[in-house]
């Protein structure tokens, strides 16, 4: 009889971790979208980053093993980066029961820089002049528009927890709204500073606190002569000495450019995983670089 009694409770203990449902598989297109979904999510979501380390969301374009990798998904969170251009009718042929949620919708987004080219030039996609800058989850107050549209995505799917969902939202954008105090403390003396990039992902960050981006790429291309020699001409005009540029793209261009000014390049990564602490590690090197 006891034995039986004890296989009773062992059972009524283990059936709950038994009969829980597996975490809801949600695609996203880069890391920093993990994070927030994570926040978000809590246990009841896991994300799957389709960027592989390394590779820019600017030229990857998702191979056969990638998209088949979103078969288990439920949700797919786009944010607007150049590469779902092609990648999102792809998911909807090839799996049309996924649901698809615009994580940047409500965001006013800012316009890239271009310049005038001829008729028989072309432009990478996603970088033609006056087109949507991408970049919008590096802006504090931006990121708290995503995480709004992250909980309502997940709890649309899955209803059930809808008000856990809620109140890690609530966490979260405390959270940002704490980073957003921190890095305008932190970069407050440099208002009214031009950051000269290499490729301008910063644009949304920069304009919160009212510092500019100065881009050497432009429309996905490397600068020609005439341009590298503006570019050099400006950066000795207002003293600039570093170039920031992000692990994603080769720094043979920055490094000449800044032997140029007499200046370093310093490595910022728009796409690293942990937001909170990354954004304040770019603060923090910003202000270590143009003091």
């Amino acid at each position: 009889m006891r034995r039986v009694l004890l296989a009773c409770l062992l059972l009524t203990l283990l059936c709950p971790a038994a009969l829980a449902a597996p975490p809801v598989l949600v695609g996203v297109s880069i890391p920093p979208q993990a994070w927030l979904v994570s926040a978000v999510g809590g246990p009841y979501v896991k994300p799957l980053v389709l960027l592989p380390p390394g590779a820019s969301p600017a030229t990857y374009e998702p191979g056969p093993r990638q998209l088949a990798s979103l078969g288990g998904a439920r949700l797919y969170l786009s944010i607007g980066v150049p590469f779902e251009r092609s990648l999102l009718p792809r998911l909807a042929a090839s799996f049309p029961k996924l649901k698809v949620a615009p994580m940047q919708a409500g965001i006013k987004l800012r316009r890239l820089k271009g310049h005038h080219r001829g008729r028989d030039q072309q432009h990478l996609p996603g970088h033609e002049p006056g087109a949507p800058d991408p970049h919008v989850w590096l802006g504090p107050g931006q990121m708290m528009t995503l995480a709004a549209n992250t909980a309502r995505a997940l709890s649309a799917l899955d209803p059930a927890h809808a008000d856990e969902f809620a109140a890690n939202l609530s966490r979260v954008q405390a959270r940002l709204k704490g980073l957003d105090a921190r890095l305008a403390h932190i970069l407050a003396p440099l208002k009214g500073h031009t950051v000269l990039v290499y490729h301008p992902a910063y644009g949304y960050l920069l304009d919160t606190y009212g510092l500019k981006q100065e881009a050497v790429e432009l429309e996905g291309k490397e600068p020609g002569p005439r341009r590298l020699a503006a570019i050099v001409s400006e950066a000795k005009k207002e003293g600039i000495r570093v170039i920031f540029v992000q692990p994603q793209f080769s720094p043979a261009s920055a490094r000449a450019l800044a032997r140029a000014i007499n200046g370093v390049v310093v490595s910022l990564d728009p796409l690293a995983r942990d937001y909170p602490a990354n954004l304040k590690a770019m603060a923090e090197a910003l202000a270590k670089g143009l003091e």
